[in-house]
């Protein structure tokens, strides 16, 4: 098998509890902003 007949698949997700969200404001913008800097790296 060669390299070009498995292409790779990545999926990338973050997951926060919205219980928290109102405890800690700017918390869930924080998460997605973190998801997107890794996002960027891959």
């Amino acid at each position: 098998m060669e390299a070009s007949d498995n292409p790779l698949k990545v999926g990338l997700f973050g997951i926060g509890l919205d219980t928290y969200w109102p405890q800690f404001p700017g918390l869930r913008d924080r998460l997605i902003g973190f998801t997107a800097q890794v996002a960027r790296e891959l």
